[in-house]
């Protein structure tokens, strides 16, 4: 399995995008950075897109993307919840503020949405995705994604301490989870939902109580306006060091082989 991160931060800049990773070229978990980071023709190669939630930075590209898809005459199948999906028609592909792709062209329109049912498998070519509910806003989902060898991503896209009983029930060989700040910012963060490489330690030890095994880490969804990114790499790194967990701090470009 090939990963790439399109986006890795929680906020836009000229040297940060806004979540969205990149698996064996055709599947986007979510779309804060798809078509800033990839040519057109990248863009009609995505089979699926999986959007974990609605907020903002986890969207914002999908008129975007459903316009260029509509100029060449591609489509792509957008797998989220029903509550994203009416966040999405209501707000963006409402007619005034992009076009209504999901209802254009009418014989095969441009954007074909998938409800993401948490537990429920789909399958995506030589890929399978399982959403997985996790602990943030309007019912988030994480994701699971397996491909033909065997390997399995987990995806957790935005949490906080995840519910009771969660590491039973997956066991990735690579784990990308959020951790936004620095632990000193918890009464910040954990509130919204979001988790500090002390939380994530915690984590760490329920995963290896539940399966024997720490699995690969990469971290995303820093917020470069909270702390710095040094002040988060060594918090992490004492993190790894305390539990041997394999941590690598996400970036834009990144590309791994799992």
């Amino acid at each position: 399995m090939r990963l790439r991160v399109l986006g890795a931060h929680n906020l836009e800049s000229l040297h940060t995008r806004c979540v969205s990773l990149l698996i064996n070229d055709v599947i986007a978990l979510d779309a804060g950075s798809i078509t800033s980071s990839l040519t057109f023709e990248q863009q009609a190669r995505l089979k699926v897109v999986f959007l974990s939630h609605s907020h903002y930075d986890h969207v914002k590209d999908v008129p975007a993307l459903a316009l260029n898809l509509f100029r060449q005459s591609a489509s792509i199948c957008i797998l989220c919840s029903a509550e994203v999906r009416a966040t999405i028609v209501e707000c963006m592909l409402n007619g005034d503020l992009y076009p209504r792709l999901h209802e254009r062209p009418a014989a095969a329109p441009t954007i074909r949405f998938r409800e993401a049912v948490a537990g429920t498998e789909e399958s995506v070519g030589h890929h399978r995705l399982r959403p997985l509910p996790v602990a943030h806003a309007k019912e988030t989902l994480g994701v699971e994604v397996s491909d033909q060898s065997g390997t399995t991503l987990l995806y957790t896209a935005d949490t906080g301490p995840l519910p009771e009983g969660f590491w039973a029930e997956t066991s990735p060989r690579m784990l990308v989870i959020e951790t936004t700040a620095p632990s000193r910012y918890a009464e910040m963060v954990q509130p919204a939902g979001h988790l500090t490489p002390s939380m994530l330690e915690a984590e760490l030890v329920r995963f290896r109580a539940a399966n024997g095994f720490v699995p690969r880490v990469l971290t995303v969804h820093a917020d470069p306006l909270i702390g710095t990114r040094q002040e988060l790499c060594d918090e992490l790194a004492a993190v790894s060091a305390r539990t041997g967990a394999d941590i690598q701090v996400a970036y834009e470009g990144l590309e791994l082989d799992i």
